[in-house]
């Protein structure tokens, strides 16, 4: 990445992993690469869905991580943390990856220097993060295996995006975050 491209990314009300793909992949970024990397990744039962879409009147490219089976997770399903009923069910819960199994994927994966040890430090944030919110260590947080897939994807494809379209520099502006109370 030598010609100096830079993004800027204007979030509003937040972005989604699927969103940046999508508009990575608007901006120019190839297609097929993307629908490769969950193999590069060694995901076999994963795939990528790409669609163009229109949202009320603005046509927008649609990206979607998908199991083989055509089944995703919402990311709001994909993080987990041990709990505790006050009775007894069954009821069923879905495999896990721990925050070491994902950087070690990452570790094995065929990509760069450069979108290896940014995926590496977002996923160690990340379980930093949730971590602190769940009173965990960061080696405890556990996301559900779609969740997990889904995340290895957005991660890496939006970082490996950035690098296929050359862009060495991310500009953005806030997100508006609101306010409130429970």
């Amino acid at each position: 990445m030598s010609d100096g491209r830079f993004a800027i990314l204007d979030p509003a009300a937040g972005i989604s992993g699927d969103m940046l793909l999508g508009g990575l992949i608007a901006a120019g970024a190839p297609a097929q690469w993307l629908r490769e990397l969950p193999g590069r990744l060694g995901l076999p039962d994963v795939g990528v869905r790409i669609e163009e879409v229109d949202r009320c009147g603005v046509r927008a490219t649609k990206v979607t991580v998908v199991l083989a089976d055509g089944s995703h997770e919402p990311p709001s399903e994909a993080i987990h943390q041990p709990h505790v009923h006050p009775h007894s069910h069954e009821h069923h819960h879905a495999p896990h990856r721990h925050l070491g199994e994902l950087i070690g994927i990452l570790e094995r994966a065929p990509i760069s220097e450069w979108v290896r040890a940014r995926a590496v430090r977002a996923f160690r944030l990340l379980g930093e993060a949730e971590g602190r919110i769940h009173g965990v260590a960061p080696e405890e947080v556990a996301l559900h295996e779609v969740g997990a897939m889904d995340a290895l994807v957005d991660v890496v494809g939006g970082i490996e995006g950035f690098e296929q379209l050359g862009i060495e520099r991310i500009h953005h502006r806030p997100v508006a975050v609101g306010s409130g109370w429970v």
